[in-house]
């Protein structure tokens, strides 16, 4: 199972306990997803849905608000989905009705579009319930052990800004992008993931969300830290390299032994310790000297050897 199907799943079994916040839940859940079609003459609206539990979810938002008992249908194409379904005029306009996204006034034939009203969506946990109903219906999460990205995507002009300003509310600022006709409503930033992740009340998904983060910034840092050890490791190296070159072309012409005794003293521990780097090599002499001592002393023997042609 994925992050957004568990994420699902986990909101699809929280208690449906107010009115407000289950009209609230099921509007978002009908503007994102509901969809009327015309079967044998008859209208009906449906949401299609490929978690089960979702499913369940649905048709338990639409019996606690209006009474009305839906149908799940099962549908094995070459996946399968879940279909909750209202049938007849009066039920469906009811629904969209008393949910306000519709005039009172249409009519079946007459609808042209949802449009969400903000008295729905006057109370804080309200506009919680309306994301949430969002995720459930519309949205996805990529594993945020590869990546952090969520998103939301509705087909409705209209309802897309109108969601932006939700988030708004949230002090939060998606971004939105047109994929094939759809809008996408999305967020990259892990925090203001975490914070949407919040607002729908998925306490376990935000539990397992930010032990991920936690995880992935330590590994980071620890690859960070890693990289940054072995380029310095890679440095002294090259550093070493060159300094033992130095001191070797030095005894092959018979100079070595006419350095300063100070130079002998820190030529020496570098052939011995090509691996170390300068504050180390310092901290073997005696008496010790610092890391600029060295890498004068060093120096010094590389500018000597220079003058000499092999």
């Amino acid at each position: 199972m994925s992050f957004s199907s568990d994420m699902k799943t986990e909101l699809s079994l929280l208690p449906i306990k107010d009115m407000c916040c289950a009209c609230a839940e099921l509007s978002a859940i009908v503007s994102f997803s509901g969809r009327l079609r015309k079967k044998n003459n008859e209208d009906v609206f449906v949401i299609i849905t490929e978690n089960a539990k979702v499913a369940k979810r649905i048709y338990d938002l639409i019996k606690f608000v209006f009474d009305i008992n839906s149908k799940v249908g099962i549908n094995r194409n070459k996946s399968v989905t879940y279909s909750v379904s209202v049938r007849g005029d009066e039920d469906i306009l009811k629904i969209l009705k008393t949910l306000d996204l519709i005039p009172e006034s249409s009519t079946i034939d007459k609808i042209l579009g949802i449009s969400l009203n903000p008295e729905l969506l006057d109370k804080k946990c309200c506009k919680k319930a309306f994301v949430r109903g969002a995720f459930i219906a519309a949205g996805a999460m990529i594993n945020p052990e590869k990546n952090y990205h969520l998103e939301f995507v509705t087909h409705r002009c209209r309802l897309h800004r109108q969601f932006i300003k939700l988030f708004a509310d949230f002090g939060l600022q998606p971004k939105t992008v047109v994929r094939k006709s759809n809008y996408v409503i999305y967020f990259k930033n892990s925090e203001d993931i975490g914070d949407v992740l919040a607002i729908t009340g998925a306490s376990g998904a935000v539990m397992q969300y930010q032990n991920t983060r936690i995880f992935k910034d330590i590994r980071n840092t620890v690859n960070r830290q890693k990289n940054c050890d072995m380029a310095n490791l890679e440095k002294t190296l090259s550093a070493a390299n060159k300094q033992i070159a130095a001191i070797q072309k030095l005894m092959r012409k018979g100079l070595y032994d006419k350095l300063p005794e100070q130079l002998r003293q820190i030529a020496e521990l570098r052939l011995e310790n090509s691996e170390l780097g300068l504050a180390e090599l310092g901290s073997m002499l005696n008496p010790p000297i610092g890391k600029s001592g060295v890498n004068h002393r060093l120096r010094k023997i590389v500018e000597i050897a220079d003058k000499y042609s092999d």
